[in-house]
């Protein structure tokens, strides 16, 4: 009985594979990626614009509210003043009651607008609570803050259309747009051939003695094309 002679192998090897970016198929993606970064941005800048406008026209709401309410206590006062001396003139009877009757009247009316003021200034802390994300305490201690005066800046050199073009929601939608026009151009790039490069080189004996010989090395280079034939519309 013969039995067949038995052998091993010892084997090492570095392989490489690349794809050539030759019609933009992975550099497009990318850009895509990168465009959708920046709409993601311009629509932030755009909120946190419309928050702070927000904040401030609720902020000026409030500023009318205290001047109202400054000139209403005024009138009431003005107009007290004035049914007192319209019944003083009534008792001496030198004026009719109709003075006071009047007088007073002027000042239910007052007192009804203050406390519809009150109300308002109520709705209008509230929103300010909701914006800012503060207790009422702190939105009241910071409203009671004097802040130093603001000039008013310089009206601006820029011609309209510039000027339109700044505006937050025109950036996002330019943003968006622009994001959308990359992820066309990333599909429209799947349609061109890919080429793809493989190589590798490495070392083969049948001992670990003649591992690092010459005759040992072995290497291999192949390259492939791929394009799509038939999508069906997708």
């Amino acid at each position: 009985v013969e039995r067949g002679a038995e052998s091993g192998g010892y084997a090492a090897d570095v392989a490489a594979g690349g794809e050539p970016d030759i019609f933009g198929a992975v550099r497009a993606p990318e850009l895509a990626a990168l465009r959708r970064v920046d709409a993601a941005s311009a629509g932030a800048a755009a909120v946190r614009q419309a928050l702070i406008a927000e904040i401030a026209a609720s902020v000026i709401d409030l500023r009318t509210l205290a001047a109202r309410q400054s000139e209403l206590e005024s009138d009431l006062a003005a107009v007290g003043e004035l049914a007192r001396l319209a019944e003083v003139r009534e008792r001496a009877g030198i004026a009719p009651g109709f003075d006071r009757v009047r007088a007073e009247s002027q000042a239910a009316a007052s007192r009804s607008r203050l406390q519809r003021l009150s109300g308002e200034r109520a709705r209008v802390l509230g929103r300010l609570v909701t914006l800012t994300a503060q207790g009422g305490a702190q939105v009241r201690a910071a409203l009671q803050q004097e802040g130093p005066a603001i000039p008013l800046p310089p009206s601006p050199s820029e011609l309209p259309s510039e000027l339109l073009a700044n505006r937050p929601d025109v950036v996002r939608a330019a943003a968006e747009l622009s994001a959308a026009d990359a992820d066309l151009a990333a599909v429209a790039r799947t349609r061109f051939p890919r080429f793809d490069l493989s190589a590798a080189i490495g070392l083969l004996a049948f001992g670990v003695g003649h591992l690092f010989e010459a005759d040992s090395v072995i290497g291999s280079l192949a390259a492939s094309v791929a394009a799509p034939l038939l999508d069906f519309g997708r």
